[in-house]
């Protein structure tokens, strides 16, 4: 057997006290962690060692971290570059994306998740011990559970653990757990257990929308269910990605999930059909958005936006540029345009009249 490998990561950094701090806090992760104060030594020890993760400060002196990063990655295909700064700007991340970086985060960041995204990097290059040379190595599945039952919770638990390609972040008991916990990861996948949190087709879908306000872009399957065809159909409609029965067994709910990470949908092929029947409540509700936009200035529809993608008001300003006290105001507006008085309220009402 093969000895496990210490992942390697290097930190680049004009600072030395922000070497120090970050080399001490990752060894204790099991790390082997080299640091460098600029582009000429950070290149000199990629010439000699294999390194994983390159976290690489934004303003090094007079170099550019993006520019560092780079060359990084052109010299060392398979190393992760994450860009962090004290600078933090809209247009700075996006840069990032399109250079190919693997993260980006602010100084500021929680030691927490910076650990996280470190481990998610080296997952992402980390292969199963297997072949993938001819094949695209998929990225991991990063997923979250909502359950009482503690078998259940159990057995997503031991899925994961046995899979490089799952990562089950953690598990709540409800909602509200979620949000007084202060949770941030990025998060793919919800799995709720609908015996555990779900009481009527209503609360259902009010539950499931407020998951969409918590997080905008997760996929949502719904285990451990009791639904007629008729509201797994409706369900489908508002986004929801499958159902997995009580009886599935350990390797059925491995291939499910992976099908769903690769963006397919998990249900009876009767269940499909329904969904995608001609829905002309659906089609009212599009055309209300061109009928009745309730008079939302350009700048109110761009707040509307952030809102709904769960951005606090001083991101939302940093982003279009204008003070927190503006977003504020234009925040107020569109509470009495659209005849709310909260702003779950306002991201629930844009959702379902695609106000946005």
């Amino acid at each position: 057997m093969s000895e496990k490998k210490t992942p390697t990561i290097l930190i680049i950094d004009d600072e030395k006290s922000v070497l120090d701090s970050f080399k001490l806090v990752l060894e204790k992760d099991g790390l082997s962690v080299f640091t460098a104060e600029n582009s000429e030594n950070a290149l000199s020890i990629l010439k000699t060692f294999n390194i994983d993760i390159a976290l690489i400060d934004l303003k090094l002196g007079k170099e550019d971290g993006l520019a560092i990063g780079e060359i990084i990655m052109k010299r060392s295909p398979k190393t992760k570059a994450i860009l962090f700064t004290g600078y933090p700007s809209f247009e700075t991340a996006i840069e990032a994306t399109k250079r190919g970086f693997f993260y980006y985060m602010e100084k500021t960041t929680s030691t927490k998740l910076i650990k996280e995204k470190i481990r998610e990097a080296i997952r992402s290059g980390t292969s199963s011990g297997k072949d993938h040379s001819d094949k695209k190595q998929k990225s991991c599945l990063n997923f979250i559970t909502i359950c009482r039952h503690s078998l259940i919770v159990e057995q997503i638990k031991m899925i994961s653990d046995e899979n490089i390609c799952l990562d089950h972040s953690r598990n709540f008991s409800s909602i509200r757990e979620i949000i007084s916990s202060g949770f941030q990861k990025e998060t793919d996948l919800a799995m709720v257990c609908a015996s555990c949190i779900f009481n009527g087709m209503d609360e259902s879908i009010r539950t499931i929308k407020e998951i969409y306000i918590l997080f905008p872009f997760i996929k949502i399957i719904i285990i451990n269910e009791n639904f007629t065809a008729e509201e797994k159909a409706q369900l489908l409609k508002i986004g929801v990605k499958g159902f997995f029965r009580s009886e599935m067994d350990r390797s059925e709910i491995e291939k499910a999930l992976l099908v769903i990470r690769d963006g397919g949908i998990w249900a009876e092929r009767e269940i499909l059909n329904l969904a995608i029947q001609p829905d002309i409540s659906h089609i009212s509700s599009v055309l209300a958005r061109y009928d009745n936009n309730y008079e939302l200035s350009i700048r109110e529809k761009d707040v509307l936006k952030t809102m709904v993608l769960g951005i606090r008001n001083k991101d939302i300003a940093d982003r279009l540029y204008i003070s927190e006290k503006t977003v504020k105001t234009h925040i107020n507006r569109i509470f009495k345009k659209l005849g709310v008085d909260s702003r779950v309220k306002a991201i629930l009402k844009a959702k379902d009249e695609n106000l946005v």
